[in-house]
């Protein structure tokens, strides 16, 4: 055997060895962390029953004595994890900070290399738990960290809280562009507050894009006195998102303030606020209203005659009138949707029922003949293929009397 393959021989054996050692380290390590979540898990079950039978500081005992021998580490990793219930997350957060608080501190303040800024976050998210005053203006510098995962979780975690100040930092990351506005804003839509006072900053700003949130988020306070005159100057915003934006706070509003922006809004160049204006009067009982909502029948775009027609068939009667002034619209697209309207609104099958009951009622069964014109043969053929046995005859000679294709 040469030295060569003897040397093989050798390195092969060490090879194997590093390997096998590897693996036992693993498994032992394993092991150990499943013992330490065992025993966590023990505790969650403790808490929750103590905390049923009689909330209080007694579950923070029981957590207390069953932990006090784990890691510090594998306890922050626990109250960290969204996935563990509440109580015992600030419980477990509690004991930690009250153990190794400066340490916390520090991980939660530390600039992290990409391999530890996940204990950045756990920090933060433990500090959050069980001291809020101290962690804010760790979290507010979370958020000029430049490190999308870290701003992320700042601001996850800041939505999380019950704090004020913590909903003026999330406004000011919004405001700043700190992380995704729409994210900021998901935040402070479902915030456990009620902070109008700081979202109405939002809507004074000189960028669209904050005004477009603050707009958004109003929406969630209807009842807020000042609603309506804080929007209404939005409503005149000269970019489009904006305009919906206020439209739609506004529809939660309602009211005259409401109604006379959406109607304002109807003549709006951009299709999509012209949307937003009609779908902003459903609730509208107003013939006058109906009326400019109907003068959109014969919109260039479709989004928009579609929003028309769903908004004329919200309202039902009083829009009834109006819908029929446009049977005879020079507009085909008009004409087809005042039938579409009328149908769905249940006025064509009214009208059936009263032209078999009464055929010689010239004035029904004019209208009737228009509504089916109006509709294209198709819509007269299925009109009479739904229609008793009774009303076919009436309607079979409106048909055969030349329905536009």
């Amino acid at each position: 055997m040469t030295q060569l393959e003897i040397n093989l021989i050798v390195a092969c054996g060490a090879l194997l060895l590093a390997w096998l050692g590897i693996g036992v380290y693993v498994v032992i390590s394993r092991a150990i962390y499943d013992v330490r979540l065992r025993a966590v898990h023990v505790a969650a079950r403790i808490v929750e029953q103590r905390a049923r039978r009689a909330p209080g500081d007694g579950a923070n005992l029981d957590v207390r004595r069953i932990v006090r021998h784990l890691p510090p580490a594998t306890v922050m990793h626990v109250a960290a994890d969204t996935a563990t219930p509440p109580k015992l997350a600030e419980a477990l957060s509690r004991h930690v900070v009250e153990r190794h608080g400066e340490r916390i501190a520090s991980l939660a303040a530390a600039q992290s290399s990409e391999g530890e800024k996940w204990r950045r976050v756990a920090a933060l998210r433990v500090l959050a738990q069980a001291k809020p005053d101290v962690a804010l203006p760790l979290l507010r510098n979370a958020l000029e960290c430049g490190d999308a995962v870290v701003v992320g979780a700042a601001v996850a975690i800041l939505g999380s809280m019950r704090s004020e100040h913590a909903a003026a930092a999330l406004v000011d990351a919004l405001r700043r562009d700190l992380f995704p506005r729409s994210r900021v804003a998901a935040q402070l839509e479902d915030f456990a507050l009620d902070v109008p006072h700081l979202v109405l900053v939002l809507v004074r700003d000189d960028e669209a894009s904050v005004r477009y949130w603050g707009a958004k988020l109003l929406a969630r306070y209807p009842k807020l006195p000042s609603l309506a005159s804080d929007l209404a100057p939005l409503v005149c915003d000269p970019v489009p998102d904006v305009r919906t934006a206020a439209l739609d706070a506004l529809a939660a509003v309602g009211g005259a303030i409401a109604a006379d922006a959406a109607v304002r809004l109807l003549a709006d160049p951009v299709a999509f606020v012209r949307v937003h204006a009609a779908r902003a009067l459903q609730r509208s009982e107003s013939p006058a209203v109906a009326a400019e909502v109907a003068r959109l029948l014969p919109d260039d775009t479709w989004w928009v005659r579609s929003a028309a027609k769903r908004t004329l068939e919200a309202m039902g009667p009083v829009a009834t009138s109006e819908v029929v002034r446009y049977l005879d619209s020079e507009d085909a697209f008009a004409r087809n949707g005042a039938a579409e309207i009328l149908q769905n609104t249940g006025v064509v099958d009214v009208l059936v029922q009263r032209a078999a009951a009464a055929p010689g009622d010239a004035s029904v069964v004019r209208v009737l003949e228009r509504v089916l014109n109006a509709g294209g043969r198709r819509f007269a053929e299925a009109t009479l293929a739904r229609t008793g046995a009774s009303a076919a005859p009436a309607l079979r000679a409106i048909v055969a009397g030349g329905a536009r294709a």
